[in-house]
């Protein structure tokens, strides 16, 4: 199947739906769609990187964590939420 009937499936389908009444609705939206999904990525990419750095710049204070002792923490963490029912 090549792509542009892919495309023109999906474009149909969701035409057929009665959600959008033309072609360009549909890709006016799916491109909407793809732009904004590509914020959030940078979004979350960039405050991944604030919070390596964050963790990096405590590393060199000596503000560290034992491993061993973390695990244990989120452990019981994750215990607690489970028996109150929590998600």
């Amino acid at each position: 199947m090549s792509f542009r009937l892919i495309l023109e499936t999906v474009v149909e389908s969701q035409i057929k739906t009665g959600r959008y009444a033309t072609p360009n609705d549909v890709l006016r939206d799916a491109l909407g769609l793809l732009e904004e999904r590509d914020h959030v990525l940078r979004d979350q990419r960039a405050e991944f990187q604030r919070k390596i750095q964050e963790g990096v710049e405590s590393a060199r204070r000596g503000e560290l964590y034992d491993g061993e002792e973390a695990a244990a923490e989120l452990e019981a963490m994750l215990m607690r939420r489970e028996h109150s029912g929590a998600a």
